[in-house]
């Protein structure tokens, strides 16, 4: 049987979420365009895509260390994990 989460508590998920998916847009590009002035790197889109998705990873924990939510992140990355090995 499921928990029923609070209204609070997705709301704030919601929060992390739109703050991650902001802050790695803007890292992202700006690391893109780092690469492309100090190392002379022709950046195309993919470049640029995985840029953001390796940014919204570790910014997705910082900001839930940051939210108070470090305890469901680590629940969810152990349940992860025991998932890998069964594979």
């Amino acid at each position: 049987m499921t928990d029923k989460i609070p209204l609070k508590r997705i709301a704030k998920f919601g929060l992390i979420f739109a703050i991650t998916g902001t802050s790695s847009l803007y890292v992202g590009d700006s690391i893109t365009t780092l690469l492309r002035t100090l190392l002379a790197v022709e950046v195309t889109g993919w470049i640029r895509v995985v840029c953001v998705l390796v940014c919204y990873q570790f910014l997705l924990v910082g900001f839930c260390f940051i939210f108070g939510e470090s305890e469901y992140l680590l629940r969810k990355i152990k349940r992860l994990k025991k998932m890998v090995q069964r594979a």
